[in-house]
């Protein structure tokens, strides 16, 4: 409520609408964060090197970039693959608990944002073509298709600024 000159003029204030709920719900902050780090450690190289080289009936023996000596600091060749995977980690557990230091102190839906944040998270970094998507998986050769990726941002997006939390008690 508000007086001015004799009047009282009084503010409804509703829960965020869908737009202000998507962009509340995509976590940026963690999302450039760990596009930083796939960039400065230089992650989906990492990816291509860590693949065995070379083809069956040629005479030559596959062979990893990866193996033999490893110079001090060259973190890539002595995690692989297990880096980028580490990396994406870091981003899933790091999502919720920037979410609650923001929302904590506000006494907001946190912990509904912080589930819907990680999976937005998740989302964005396989539209992405991050390099955890990118690696084999055993019989798998790569979790990540074009398409996928951006039907699923597309239905992810619809999706989640429909979610209204309630009040929380932080």
């Amino acid at each position: 409520m508000e007086t001015t000159g004799g009047r009282t003029r009084t503010e409804v204030v509703s829960g965020d609408q869908f737009t202000e709920r998507l962009v509340k719900y995509i976590p940026a902050e963690v999302i450039g964060a760990y596009l930083s780090l796939e960039n400065l450690l230089d992650l989906k190289g990492v990816v291509g090197k860590s693949k065995l080289v070379a083809t069956a009936g040629t005479g030559t023996e596959a062979v990893s970039p990866l193996a033999g000596p490893v110079a001090p600091g060259d973190l890539m060749a002595l995690y692989g693959p297990k880096f980028p995977m580490a990396v994406f980690l870091l981003g899933v557990i790091c999502t919720p608990i920037y979410i609650w230091q923001q929302g904590r102190a506000q006494n907001s839906p946190w912990a509904t944002h912080a589930v819907v944040a990680t999976l937005a998270f998740v989302v964005w970094a396989y539209a992405m073509g991050s390099s955890f998507f990118l690696q084999n998986f055993g019989n798998l050769t790569s979790l990540y298709n074009p398409q996928v990726a951006a039907a699923g941002l597309v239905a992810f997006s619809l999706v989640s600024g429909a979610v209204k939390p309630g009040e929380q008690a932080g």
